[in-house]
This record gives C-alpha cells, sequence and structure tokens, in this order.
C-alpha cells in the first residue's frame, strides 16, 4: 500500500491470486507477488475492476498458453513474458486451426520443438496475408512449382566445362 501505491483491495485480489495459484500448485514465490504489484502499479491498475480484468487476462492467456503447449509439444513450462505476448499476437491474428498447422509445418522441419518457428511461419502468413489453410496449400504448392522450375532451368543450362577438351587434355597428359 505504500510503497507502491495500490488500495487494500487490489493488494488482497493479488493475494488471493497468489493462494489459488499456489493451491493448483504452482511454483511460484512471494517474489512474483511483489513483481505482480509492482507491474501493476505500473499499470494503473487501481481498482477492483481493473484488477478483476487484468486476473481475466491472465486465465486468458493461461489457457492459451496451455493450448500452445499441447498444440507444439514443447515441455510444459511457465512461459516467459515475451512468450505469452507473441502467443497472444498469435491468437489475435490466427486461429486455432492455423496455429495448429504452422506448429505441424514446424513438428515437419525441426527435431525439437521450437515456438521461434512457429513464430516466424506465422509471420510470414501474416505478411502474405494468409489465413486460411487452403491459401497455405496454394502457398506452398506455388513454392513447390518454383523450386522446380529453378532445378530443371539449371539442368537445361551449359556445363561450366569442356568435356572434349578435358578428355583430350587427359589423353595428352605424359605427367
Amino acid at each position: 500500500v505504500q510503497y507502491y501505491g495500490l488500495k487494500v483491495e487490489v493488494i488482497l485480489m493479488i493475494l488471493e491470486f497468489y493462494r489459488s495459484e499456489k493451491q493448483r500448485g504452482k511454483a511460484i514465490g512471494i517474489s512474483y507477488v511483489n513483481a505482480m504489484a509492482k507491474n501493476w502499479a505500473d499499470e494503473g491498475i487501481n481498482s477492483i475492476t481493473d484488477a478483476e480484468a487484468k486476473l481475466q487476462d491472465i486465465a486468458r492467456s493461461d489457457r492459451l498458453w496451455n493450448e500452445i503447449v499441447a498444440i507444439t509439444g514443447i515441455r510444459h513450462r511457465r512461459p516467459t513474458a515475451k512468450q505469452r505476448e507473441m502467443v497472444d499476437d498469435w491468437f489475435k491474428d490466427f486461429d486455432v486451426a492455423m496455429i495448429t498447422l504452422a506448429a505441424d509445418i514446424m513438428k515437419e522441419n525441426t527435431a525439437e520443438p521450437s515456438l521461434a518457428y512457429v513464430n516466424k511461419i506465422l509471420k510470414q502468413w501474416k505478411k502474405n496475408n494468409i489465413t486460411s489453410p487452403a491459401q497455405v496449400k496454394a502457398e506452398q504448392e506455388a513454392f513447390e512449382k518454383s523450386k522446380a522450375n529453378k532445378k530443371s532451368d539449371k539442368l537445361k543450362s551449359k556445363p561450366s566445362y569442356d568435356l572434349e577438351k578435358v578428355m583430350s587434355d587427359a589423353m595428352n597428359n605424359t605427367d
């Protein structure tokens, strides 16, 4: 109350959140309560309504994180603030089907689950305005076709050496 200027009701809500998290078996300490109080004071949360909204945001973010853990197969752990923000952004721009598709692509191309890889895929899709699995499939087909065309162009080009000259040099080599 004195250090951060929060109202007693808001501090009691933080402590109740802490107690409920501990009862669920989460390993959080009193330093978490201090950090939470500081963050809330910095964000200007000083009413019961604001605190309830913030706790609902935390609960929503936890549900989204649990979905991402299930979809991607990453080891279950508490997300960092950056990871939490990244996942929130994913769900603002894409639905679960698109995030699952990005996770499937990540699983096909990496040995270990990587949120950074999924993030890179989703950022690319957002940049290219890809919003549906059909558009993803069309993009992948176009990419494969252009890749095949480049490969066939390489086969059609002239070699960088003259095979007859190499053969004649080999025949005339007396060393």
